[in-house]
């Protein structure tokens, strides 16, 4: 009798576990109007702790208690924009940066902890190693401060600026003279290293315990990386200009329905497909104008004086791509992987052009790097690197690819679309016959095989992992017939997943509600709205 009341016992808390315990329940919800919700800034850093940055202050709250913990202003001059500010929670601190304003609070009471930082902040740069504020004045000095995470500690590295006597039209002509107040020794020379180049002493004479180098910089808005064990200063120059001009839309094939005198019904979408077409080519003549252009790169490590600048040269756009062990340079179809030490690794050509960083500015690139493969995504195909050496393990097709995500049992998610290899040669042409969806791919790390693909792709499909929990959000519209003066309805659902197969364990649905933005920690889940914000709570064994 005993052992048959632990299994009913059991098997009771099962059934209660699978059809109950499971779905999530709402801990903490918030409305507000919508003109205020574009404002308000919400972040889940750590599960039941909720980060808001809103009215001018920033408050933590216990979502679980419903409780604010402690709430401080945001000090004068902080950037106006207080919907997207840069959040980093570690084990004593949170930081809130802005573009010219940087707060460190203690997690614990909430008081706001001074920050040396000299003159006006220019530009800031957060990683997950550390945050770099680049400060000065423009025209002349400028200073680097590292702020190493989690434990604060500081460094700071001047950068000075000069011109030459003939003062030259393109500010990519400017001279940029560096100071580390970690040097002391005088400069070496280093041209016999390969990539690097020559370290020259200037006419005037430099500070004491500080040693001055001459680079040529261009006022980019972010040139400052954390590259883990430095930090990247990255400065691009235009060597000669090229552009190519490719056909960007098919040519009209057969008869046009414009010349058909009776349009029938069923013709309605091609009638409406042709006619926008005909409107694209108009504006842009149906050309994509490619950047070829011949561009010089020199990356320089800041706080670590003994490592050589390296200097080359690239087609296309160039940008930086830092990971765990490598860095990336990337431009057109190339890629160069260096070492922390700005030694050179390899390099690879992609089979389609990289789309630009700034495409992914909430994600990151669709990148990742594991203890034993590199996953890169151009915008046509991921390809499995080894990190070492540059071999390729394989290569999958899947176009418009936006993030790259690993559990933490190494299963390897995209999320990516429906869409053929040919829009991206025709990528000004509109189809309303093949819509762009997305949908969320399981692959294989050892041989890129597709394991599941979500069963009910959407306008807007996206992957969240966080830890063993995998989820997706999906938001679309739908529009009535009836009611065309009222617009469409929209919908929303997150769903938690089975990572194995894909198959959904539970789905929350709201209609009508405008979507910003979902994050996760473990098993609790943030959702905000434009006129809500919820947090999120399940049970899980």
């Amino acid at each position: 009798m005993g052992i048959v009341a632990l299994l009913l016992l059991a098997g009771a808390a099962w059934f209660w576990y699978v059809w109950f315990g499971r779905d999530p329940k709402v801990v903490y919800s918030l409305d507000f109007p919508k003109s205020s919700g574009a404002s308000a800034f919400y972040e889940l850093i750590a599960p039941g702790r909720l980060l808001s940055v809103k009215n001018q202050h920033v408050t933590l709250m216990d979502a679980t208690q419903q409780i604010s913990l402690w709430s401080v202003p945001v000090p004068a001059g902080a950037d106006d924009s207080y919907a997207a500010p840069r959040v980093i929670a570690t084990t004593n601190d949170i930081w809130v940066a802005w573009s010219a304003q940087l707060m460190r609070i203690d997690r614990q009471s909430g008081a706001q902890k001074q920050l040396s930082i000299p003159d006006p902040i220019i530009n800031i740069a957060t990683g997950d190693h550390m945050i770099l504020v680049l400060s000065g004045n423009s025209a002349t000095n400028q200073v680097v401060t590292q702020f190493s995470l989690p434990d604060g500690a500081t460094q700071t590295e001047e950068i000075g600026l000069s011109t030459r006597s003939n003062t030259p039209a393109n500010p990519a002509e400017a001279v940029v003279v560096r100071e580390s107040a970690a040097a002391s020794a005088p400069a070496q020379d280093t041209s016999g290293l390969p990539g690097a180049v020559l370290t020259k002493n200037l006419s005037f004479q430099p500070r004491a315990n500080l040693v001055r180098r001459e680079m040529s910089f261009e006022d980019v808005p972010s040139p400052l990386f954390d590259a883990g064990a430095n930090a990247i200063w990255f400065q691009t120059r235009l060597l000669e200009r090229r552009e190519i001009r490719r056909e960007a839309m098919k040519k009209p094939a057969g008869k046009s329905v414009l010349d058909n005198p009776n349009v029938t019904a069923s013709q309605g979408l091609d009638l409406a497909e042709e006619m926008a077409n005909n409107a694209q080519r108009e504006r842009t003549g149906g050309v994509d104008i490619v950047d070829v252009s011949r561009y010089q790169v020199t990356l320089y490590r800041l706080f670590a004086p003994a490592v050589p600048d390296w200097t080359g040269e690239v087609i296309g756009p160039p940008e930086i791509v830092p990971l765990k062990t490598v860095d990336l340079l990337v431009a057109g179809t190339s890629i160069l992987a260096f070492d922390k030490n700005n030694k050179k690794l390899w390099d690879a050509k992609l089979t389609f052009p990289y789309s630009s960083g700034r495409d992914f500015e909430h994600t990151g690139p669709p990148c990742l790097e594991t203890g034993d493969a590199l996953y890169f995504a151009d915008k046509g195909m991921l390809t499995r690197f080894d990190p070492s050496t540059g071999n390729v393990r394989w290569r999958l097709t899947s176009v418009g690819i936006s993030a790259v995500q690993a559990d933490d049992r190494g299963r390897l998610y995209l999320d990516t679309t429906t869409l053929g290899p040919d829009t991206i040669q025709y990528s000004q042409q509109i189809s309303l016959h093949d819509r762009d969806l997305r949908v969320i791919m399981q692959v294989d790390p050892a041989n890129g095989n597709i394991l599941w693909r979500s069963d009910f792709p959407g306008s807007s499909y996206h992957c969240l992992v966080s830890g063993k929990f995998l989820y997706s959000s999906r938001a679309w519209q739908t529009q009535d017939a009836l009611r065309l003066e009222e617009g469409p309805d929209t919908h929303f659902t997150f769903k938690l997943l089975q990572p194995a197969d894909g198959k959904m364990i539970w789905n929350h649905v709201l209609d009508n509600k405008h979507f910003v933005k979902a994050e996760v920690q473990q098993n609790w889940i943030l959702l905000q709205f434009e006129d809500q914000v919820a947090v999120m709570k399940f049970f899980s064994l």
